[in-house]
C-alpha cells in the first residue's frame, strides 16, 4: 500500500519530490536495481494479460519512462546485451508455459469428445425441430404484443394459449430425445 502510494506521488510530482531545494537531484541510471529491466528493454510482461488466467500479478519494480530512454540512448554494451538477453529468456518461458497449458487444455478436450458415444437419432432432424418450434413461438409472442398494443385482449389471450402450447410441445420434444439418449448408453 504504501508503495503503491510512493509510486503514484513519483509520477506525480517526480522522484525528487522530497528533496530540500539546496540539494542536488540523484541522477538517474537506466540499470538501478529500482527499475524494471523488462519495461526499460521493452515492455513489462506483468502488464500484458491483466485478469486473464495468465496475470502474473503487478511488477514489484518501477517503470520509468525516463530510465527507459536512458537505455535507448545508451552504447551497446555486455550489461545491455545481459538485460535484452534476460528478456528474450522471459519471454520464451511465458510462450513456453502458455504453449503447454494450450495443449493441455487441447488433451481434455480429446479425451472429453472421446468419452461421449455417439447418438443414433440423428441430431440435426430433433434440432430442425426444436428450431421450428421455437420460431412459431417466437412469431406467436409478436403477435400477440402487436394485439394488445391495439388493444385486442381477447386476440392476445389466444395467442398466448397457441404459445403455451407450442412450449409444452417443445418440452415433450426435449424429454423424448434426452430419454432416447438415455436408453441408448
Amino acid at each position: 500500500m504504501v508503495d503503491a502510494a510512493r509510486q503514484m506521488l513519483d509520477e506525480l510530482m517526480g522522484r525528487n519530490r522530497n528533496l530540500h531545494p539546496s540539494e542536488a537531484p540523484r541522477k538517474i541510471s537506466w540499470d538501478d536495481p529500482d527499475f524494471c529491466q523488462y519495461y526499460v528493454v521493452k515492455f513489462c510482461p506483468h502488464d500484458l494479460f491483466i485478469n486473464t488466467r495468465a496475470d502474473l500479478g503487478p511488477c514489484t519494480q518501477i517503470h520509468d519512462d525516463e530510465a527507459k530512454r536512458l537505455y535507448e540512448e545508451a552504447r551497446p554494451s555486455p550489461r545491455k546485451r545481459s538485460y535484452e538477453d534476460e528478456f528474450l529468456r522471459f519471454c520464451n518461458n511465458m510462450l513456453n508455459d502458455v504453449d503447454r497449458k494450450i495443449q493441455k487444455g487441447k488433451q481434455r478436450l480429446q479425451l472429453m469428445h472421446r468419452d461421449q458415444p455417439t447418438p443414433i437419432i440423428p441430431l440435426s432432424k430433433y434440432q430442425e425441430q426444436l428450431n421450428n418450434i421455437n420460431a412459431r413461438i417466437k412469431k406467436l409472442l409478436s403477435e400477440a404484443e402487436e394485439a394488445g398494443t391495439r388493444g385486442d385482449v381477447d386476440q392476445a389471450k389466444d395467442l398466448m394459449a397457441l404459445c403455451e402450447q407450442l412450449k409444452d410441445e417443445k418440452e415433450a420434444l426435449v424429454g423424448q430425445h434426452e430419454q432416447q439418449q438415455q436408453q441408448q448408453q
